[in-house]
Formats: C-alpha cells, sequence, structure tokens
C-alpha cells in the first residue's frame, strides 16, 4: 500500500496575515514578509517575489494530483471556502 502515497497529494497549510504570509508543511515551515500599499493592496515587487517563491514550493509531475492547501485568513469573521486554483504547469 506504499505506493499508493505516490498518488495522495500533499497538504500544505498557509495563514494569511496583514504583514505576512505563513505556509506550512509538514515540520518545515516559511514566513514571508507581505509589502501593501496605502489602499492595501501587495506591492507589485511583493507579488512577483512571492509568485516566485510559491511556485518553486508547490511544483509537482503533471502524474501527481495538485496539492492541497488550507488557508487561514487573518479576519473578524469566518468564512470557509472551496477554491481550485489554476496550476501553470498543467495542461488544461
Amino acid at each position: 500500500m506504499i505506493g499508493l502515497e505516490l498518488f495522495k497529494p500533499p497538504s500544505f497549510y498557509l495563514e494569511l496575515g496583514q504583514t505576512w504570509l505563513t505556509l506550512l508543511k509538514g515540520d518545515e515551515w516559511l514566513e514571508l514578509p507581505l509589502e501593501r500599499l496605502p489602499n492595501g493592496r501587495l506591492t507589485p515587487a511583493c507579488k512577483q517575489q512571492l509568485t516566485l517563491r510559491l511556485q518553486g514550493l508547490f511544483k509537482h509531475n503533471s502524474w501527481q494530483p495538485r496539492p492541497r492547501v488550507f488557508c487561514a485568513l487573518s479576519a473578524r469573521g469566518v468564512s470557509l471556502r472551496r477554491l481550485t486554483l489554476p496550476c501553470p504547469a498543467c495542461p488544461a
């Protein structure tokens, strides 16, 4: 049954705050700073840096299932939603 582990999608836990993004996979974690414009949006340089770092972390073979990411957003309320994000490495 060990072969079935290859087809189990990896799970990540992501927490998004106002000034940081934390990513956890097993015992490994990564904390990335967020830089925002006065209107609250991320700066272009911050978006580019985040994209490069996250794409490197979420690389997988095309035959493997996409990773599952459980997100926590800092807010005053709780909202649970299921999102499907596009995979740039996967053919449409």
